[in-house]
């Protein structure tokens, strides 16, 4: 079932976005205070979309950035409450849950390389053969 088998990568993967994102909230407000090179918006909600919005929200509570910028707020805001339409439909219909955690493990694998361990060789039984030569 979904919530034994794939939760806690899950989750990790969750840390990792969240703690990711964190940094690069952090790390833009020090460039924006240094009048450097800034993240585009659109990376910052790409980030807070692929699993960090903890993170995202976190980072704009505590650096105060992007927090009078509205478009980006209200953005932000939308990723999260779509985050959790996701979360709620999963919840709600573990089938579906599980049919996202064989997708997500089998995707997984391919990027990782990742090969099964090999099956047991199956012992193959030549067909007899009839008539001359045989």
């Amino acid at each position: 079932m979904f919530y034994s088998t794939s939760l806690l990568p899950f989750l990790g993967y969750l840390a990792f976005a969240s703690g990711y994102t964190l940094f690069v909230f952090w790390f833009d407000k020090r460039r924006s205070l240094n009048g450097g090179w800034r993240m585009p918006e659109r990376g910052l909600l790409m980030l807070a979309a692929f699993g960090g919005s903890p993170g995202a929200k976190l980072g704009q509570r505590l650096f105060r950035h992007k927090t009078s910028k509205q478009p980006f707020a209200r953005n932000l805001n939308r990723v999260i409450v779509a985050q959790i339409a996701v979360v709620a439909v999963v919840l709600a219909f573990p089938p579906v849950a599980d049919e996202i955690a064989k997708r997500a493990t089998t995707i997984a694998q391919a990027v990782a390389g990742y090969t099964a361990a090999p099956e047991e060789p199956v012992e193959r039984v030549m067909p007899r053969r009839f008539g001359p030569g045989a």
